[in-house]
């Protein structure tokens, strides 16, 4: 009993740590990314925050007090030396587990750093994406030697802090009853600890229905956005990841994907699928007729996190995307302001864009499937019914991503490495060579070439990446020159300046590859993208607005500009919201005869569009939305804070089908057509 009665309560001892650890850690990360420019009135819903989230975070922490209790008090009871080992033991128990808290905090922070979001299923597919780039970004721009030195610190301050308590006096009592009293108390004990671990596991409830979870967060914090992250516990984070993983629709059964897919495919496409055929081939469409003179040459750039933001007029002072609106201001061009990619990273973003369906967090691209068979709605493939040849040029490896695997399957005819091209001697980063250097001998080869086939060329750069360690200054990058009218809080600030020269950089390279491009084959189509958006409007605080953080447009919404000498505005129907996978069937509409057939789930850009939808993001004529967020805002260019809509997200049942589409093909690869 005496074995007993005090490992219990050296249980109970470490048990403190981890809960209060992790307040500390919830505490750091609202001092370091909170939007607000005072606490003033937010201090109910703080208040609320640490407390849900001490409750539903202890689903998980209390973990530490049940190992405890199995692991070394139980066996203490009946061997002398394992409980004078307890706790040492209990010391390391408890410090394995703050470490685990530790890496787990440090990820997210560093993930909301890079994605202004904590950890979500977009880690993911970090699982394929090249570790030294990943180390090059952890020791670069996030000081990797500081944080790995702050956390051996940490591991030592948690180890003597629970060495210290376990030294603490615990609570005496005189066992000395007869042998049934005993086994009375330790019955009862045993119980008690019982039911205590159950008490926190269920969010300080006896009953598991009232468990803390999601959807039972308060109103005054889930109606905070910030707040509504701060609130999660990152071991919860990552478990809600782990149990709903994007790849948990390929456990569906057919008859619960037909379910979901009937609110939205068409009676045609619904009875494909109970056919047994693909239900891509039902979404046929007519071209018009062409509007403009068939180019020699597409172009098709896609910027490395070439987003929108920088060419809004609030930012017009940085002056770090003049060339892309000299661009604009050409006669023939025309700019689209709110552009969802296909993925928030580049992996589903670009074989979302070659394919013409969505990715959705699937990596169709590694998947041997569509190294080998053929998505019918994919760019290249449509574009070679219209007479093109297809190259796809990169800036880096095409092993990356399985690129050359994957991309001759979705019908490019000709792929060529950065990496190659300039030679391995070429200035490059971890993803690959210099956009500039990359994009100047992509020009010379596209340049000499001598045949009179029509080619589309889609060029897709790698330099606008963290950790933005490129010399900028050696291509031109003069921060006090180009960004004049910024202000002292910009210029003074090195790792944002180096963020705003790369996009800078990244920029300019794309626009003089553009000239160069327009001079040789003046009757060119040209597309001008990013794969999606990057972090580079850091800006709180930073005197550029009145407000402090980003709007979802500007955080989610890439560059687009379209241009070809014959375009007129009238051409894009007055669109001001499309998304990538408008970006196929607007060329083929473009150039195509009348009466030409392709395939495309969505309308081109020459219609009316009256709603976008990907399965991570939405946006209107009015407003745009994250799904993974509880709220969305107006969509509009604006200086000061837009509000925040407390309402469910529109298109769901549509968002819904559009992923369950992409599962049924990667489960049902029989549909596809195979390649050579």
């Amino acid at each position: 009993m005496y074995r007993l009665w005090h490992g219990i309560q050296r249980d109970w001892k470490i048990a403190v740590i981890p809960p209060i650890i992790c307040a500390l850690f919830r505490a750091i990360f609202i001092g370091v990314y909170c939007p607000y420019s005072s606490f003033d009135g937010k201090w109910p819903a703080i208040g609320s925050c640490f407390t849900f989230g001490f409750q539903w975070g202890m689903g998980i922490n209390s973990y530490i007090l049940l190992a405890a209790f199995l692991l070394l008090t139980l066996p203490g009871c009946f061997s002398l030396r394992w409980f004078n080992a307890g706790n040492a033991l209990r010391s390391v128990l408890v410090t394995i587990y703050s470490v685990i808290l530790y890496i787990a905090f440090l990820g997210k922070m560093l993930f909301f750093y890079h994605y202004h979001d904590i950890l979500n299923d977009t880690m993911l597919l970090g699982l394929n994406a090249d570790k030294r780039n990943l180390i090059d970004i952890f020791f670069n721009q996030n000081h990797g030697m500081w944080l790995l030195a702050a956390g051996i610190l940490f591991t030592f301050i948690v180890w003597k802090t629970a060495s210290r308590i376990l030294n603490t006096r615990e609570f005496e009592w005189n066992w000395a009853g007869s042998r049934l009293f005993n086994g009375a108390c330790a019955f009862g004990l045993v119980a008690i600890n019982i039911t205590g671990y159950y008490f926190f596991n269920f969010g300080c409830h006896i009953s598991h229905r009232y468990k803390p979870e999601s959807d039972t967060v308060p109103s005054i914090v889930k109606s905070d956005p910030f707040l509504a992250k701060a609130v999660i516990d990152d071991l919860i984070a990552v478990r809600q990841v782990l149990i709903h993983p994007p790849s948990g629709t390929l456990r569906h059964t057919d008859q619960q994907s037909l379910a979901i897919l009937e609110k939205h495919l068409t009676p045609t496409a619904m009875n494909a699928l109970k056919d047994g055929k693909n239900p891509l081939f039902t979404y046929q469409r007519q071209a018009k007729g062409a509007k403009i003179a068939k180019p020699s040459h597409i172009f098709i750039i896609v910027g490395e996190s070439y987003n929108q933001s920088p060419f809004d007029q609030q930012f017009a002072n940085l002056h770090i995307a003049d060339g892309g609106k000299a661009l604009r201001e050409r006669s023939g061009a025309i700019a689209v302001d709110t552009v969802l990619s296909g993925g928030l990273i580049s992996q589903p973003a670009i074989s979302s864009l070659v394919t013409g369906i969505y990715d959705s967090g699937l990596e169709l691209n590694e998947r041997q499937t569509f190294w080998q068979c053929n998505v019918p709605t994919a760019l290249a493939t449509q574009l070679k019914k219209l007479g093109y040849k297809t190259a796809f040029w990169y800036g880096g490896d095409l092993s990356w991503s399985s690129l050359v695997n994957f991309l001759p399957a979705q019908g490019f005819d000709r792929l060529e490495s950065g990496t190659i091209i300039c030679g391995n001697n070429a200035p490059q980063t971890w993803l690959g060579v210099y956009d500039s250097l990359f994009l100047d001998k992509a020009a010379e080869m596209i340049a000499s070439e001598k045949s009179s086939q029509p080619v589309c060329h889609l060029l897709y750069t790698t330099s606008n990446h963290v950790p933005y360690t490129m010399p900028t200054t050696d291509y031109g990058f003069n921060a006090k020159e180009i960004m004049s009218e910024a202000g002292e809080n910009v210029l003074s600030d090195k790792a944002l300046t180096d963020a705003l020269g790369t996009y800078w950089y990244c920029d300019k390279a794309i626009h003089d590859f553009v000239e160069k491009m327009l001079t040789r084959f003046p009757d060119s189509l040209v597309v001008v993208t990013g794969d999606h958006t990057g972090g580079i409007l850091n800006l709180t605080g930073m005197g550029l607005t009145p407000r402090r953080g980003s709007t979802i447009r500007e955080r989610y919404a890439t560059a687009f500009t379209i241009y070809h000498r014959d375009l007129t505005s009238d051409m894009l129907a007055g669109n001001d919201i499309a998304g990538h996978l408008s970006i196929t069937p607007t060329i083929i509409e473009l150039i195509a005869p009348a009466g030409h057939s392709y395939l495309s789930l969505f309308p081109p850009m020459t219609e009316p569009i009256d709603h976008i939808v990907t399965p991570y993001h939405w946006a209107n004529q009015d407003y745009v939305g994250l799904y993974r967020e509880n709220y969305y805002q107006p969509r509009k260019i604006s200086a000061t804070a837009l509000p925040n809509i407390n309402k469910p997200h529109l298109y769901q049942e549509e968002r819904s089908a559009l992923i369950e589409l992409t599962a049924w093909l990667v489960r049902h690869p029989e549909l596809l057509e195979k390649v050579r």
